[in-house]
Order: structure tokens, then C-alpha cells, then sequence
């Protein structure tokens, strides 16, 4: 799609793996508090990594896909504002499993978690649900079902993502920033 992807994860597994330890044992780590306190720095520097990643794309006003999940409402509602304050356009692709299938699905990741945890954050995504429809407003959420894997399902995704992303910047700032950025525009100097 274009899009940046924003997620300290995949800086947070490759640190993990470069420093010799196995991702799949973070829950033993947690049980060693030296080791801990080491994974725990790796999960801050991917962090800090992928904000600076983040900061760039918005330097450029780059298209982004801010992957986070839906258990903390203020978290995404703030992420929302600050780049309705940049001049973004936001929309929200809300990804839906079944609780069954997020606990299949967990338990065949590298990184698992514990089953209760899994339970407890599906249930806090689940209670956001018309929270984000109010926030985002329906024409600008979409619902996407990923309890099974149908190749379907995900070219149905992917044509609703082409047809947003195609939407002209309606944001008010983005539409000035764009004006003063735009090459063609003899006031810029960049001719």
C-alpha cells in the first residue's frame, strides 16, 4: 500500500534474537531480574528506535499504519489527535478475531503469551469497539474479520485501504502543508 509501518515489536525481536536471547522465553526472563532488567532495555531502545523511525515518516507526511492493539482507547485517541494536529487525515482499521481463534493464534506465535492475559486483552478490545466508531466516526473505521484466513478476506482489506487511501487530504493543516510543499509552487522555491 505505500504505507509506513509503525510497530516496536519487530525492532524489540530482532534485538532480542541479536542479543542471543530466544523470543519465545520472555516469560522466563521475567522470572530473572538481571535478565529481565535486560529485556527490558531492549524493549525501550526498540522503542526509542521506532520513534524515531515514526518521527521521520512524519517529517515527510508519510502515509503510516500505526500497529497497536485496541486495548487502550486514550493511548490510540491520542495518537489520533496528535496527527489530526500534523494535518493527517486518520482512519482506523480495526482488525476482529474471535476469542478462540486469538488464543489459537497466540499460542502458535514465537512470542506467546499467557492464556488469561490473552483473554483479558481480547476483552478490552472487544469493550472499545463503539468507542473507536465514536471517535473515528463509521465512515472512516473499517471492521475487518480475521477469524478465518481466507485470501478473500484479505483482498476485501486491502480494496477498502486502496479506496481510503485514495480519498484526497481533507484535513484543513494537511491541505496547507501540501500546498507549501508542493514542488510546482513557484513561493516554495523549489522549482
Amino acid at each position: 500500500t505505500g504505507l509506513k509501518l509503525v510497530n516496536s515489536d519487530n525492532a524489540f525481536e530482532t534485538m532480542i534474537k541479536k542479543a542471543g536471547l530466544e523470543v519465545n522465553k520472555l516469560a522466563d526472563y521475567a522470572k530473572d531480574p538481571e535478565i529481565w532488567k535486560e529485556v527490558m532495555g531492549l524493549r525501550n531502545q526498540a522503542k526509542r528506535t521506532t520513534k524515531r523511525m515514526q518521527d521521520n515518516y512524519i517529517g515527510g507526511r508519510l502515509g503510516q499504519v500505526i500497529d497497536v492493539t485496541g486495548k487502550d482507547y486514550d493511548k490510540i485517541r491520542g495518537h489520533r489527535q496528535l496527527y489530526q494536529d500534523l494535518g493527517y487525515d486518520t482512519y482506523m482499521i480495526f482488525v476482529n478475531t474471535s476469542l478462540e481463534v486469538a488464543l489459537e493464534r497466540n499460542a502458535k506465535r514465537e512470542r506467546s503469551l499467557p492464556d488469561a492475559l490473552v483473554q483479558k486483552m481480547w476483552q478490552e478490545v472487544q469493550n472499545n469497539i463503539g468507542r473507536f466508531q465514536g471517535l473515528f466516526g463509521s465512515d472512516k473505521m473499517i471492521i475487518i474479520d480475521n477469524s478465518g484466513s481466507s485470501e478473500e478476506d484479505l483482498k476485501m482489506a486491502e480494496k477498502m485501504i486502496s479506496q481510503k487511501r485514495n480519498i484526497p487530504v481533507q484535513n484543513p493543516l494537511g491541505k496547507i502543508w501540501l500546498k507549501e510543499n508542493d514542488p510546482a509552487n513557484p513561493r516554495n522555491g523549489r522549482l
